[in-house]
């Protein structure tokens, strides 16, 4: 058998088989070398993409601080105005289409007509009065030494009362 690339440096078959393994063992340790290569290029990639991912996070956080912080300086310039304008403007006298009302409305709900009832509270007394028996134990106060709580009756009728 001729081999005219390796008679000049081997003398038998044997060599030129240990030649080859070693051939193959280098390639054998290019390909893992280069996966490994591909591996830790993929690694990078992977890691520079959640760093893109979260600094574009963070842009969008930023953004949204900045929306709400505009939103709350816009509030508070329409409340200044509001403020400014209730302080330079006149008090109109409205007696003609407005209820007059006392200053204790839990008090006056003793003297109002069923139609009162469903005009300012959107209910009838007695489904008013069974919802405050319901919800009396969960959100009753006790009476300290310090004030004397809102009855249960008062603030339920503060909650559905319509202005």
């Amino acid at each position: 058998m001729h081999f005219p690339r390796f008679h000049t440096r081997f003398v038998n078959m044997g060599e030129i088989i240990e030649y080859l393994e070693l051939r193959v063992q280098l390639l054998i340790f290019f390909f893992m070398y280069m996966s490994q290569v591909i591996k830790c290029a993929n690694f990078w990639r992977i890691k520079l993409e959640k760093e893109r991912l979260v600094l574009k996070q963070r842009k969008i956080q930023q953004r949204c601080r900045i929306n709400r912080f505009k939103k709350l300086m816009l509030r508070c310039r329409k409340l200044f105005f509001c403020i400014l304008m209730n302080l330079t403007s006149h008090s109109v006298n409205r007696e003609i289409w407005v209820k007059p009302r006392g200053t204790d409305i839990y008090n006056d709900i003793l003297n109002w007509t069923p139609h009162d009832w469903y005009v300012n509270i959107r209910m009838s007394q007695q489904t008013f009065n069974h919802i405050c028996d319901q919800s009396r134990p969960k959100i009753q106060k006790r009476t300290t030494k310090l004030r004397s709580p809102i009855p249960v009756g008062k603030r339920i009728m503060i909650t559905f009362y319509d202005v």
